[in-house]
């Protein structure tokens, strides 16, 4: 599964640097699921990394709308905060899957659906109030 990168193009260059990076991590952890024999400590650093990078780019992206009041703030927020709230369990349910290789293959794909939906539906939308208001955004 790989990412159409120009999906992930929001003409905000730290927005866009980020979701090369998230794609990136996104894609070596697929390549990792999808080759198979995948070990529980594999799994769980390959979740890890994908999981704290997502974080650190919510919050990023939480900071640019609250400096520029960006009136959809909320609703984006709780949308970052359904990731949140799916991830926090995924290392335990690393340690109590009895089906490693498939948990990885399913959470791997999830990975890349749920945020090239938010991308493409969210992130978008933000880009262009930023873009029809003529804001300048700082890196």
């Amino acid at each position: 599964m790989k990412f159409d990168r120009d999906a992930l193009k929001t003409g905000i260059p730290l927005i866009d640097k980020q979701h090369d990076d998230y794609a990136d991590l996104a894609d070596s952890f697929f390549h990792l699921a999808s080759k198979g024999d995948v070990t529980r400590d594999q799994l769980s650093d390959a979740v890890d990394k994908v999981i704290k990078y997502a974080i650190e780019h919510f919050d990023a992206e939480e900071h640019l709308m609250m400096s520029i009041d960006y009136p959809h703030y909320e609703e984006h927020r709780i949308k970052h905060d359904v990731f949140r709230d799916r991830t926090d369990c995924c290392s335990a349910d690393v340690q109590e899957t009895d089906d490693v290789d498939a948990y990885a293959v399913t959470l791997s794909k999830w990975l890349i659906t749920w945020f090239c939906d938010q991308v493409q539906i969210d992130d978008l939308k933000l880009a262009n109030y930023i873009r029809k208001r003529n804001l300048v955004v700082k890196t």
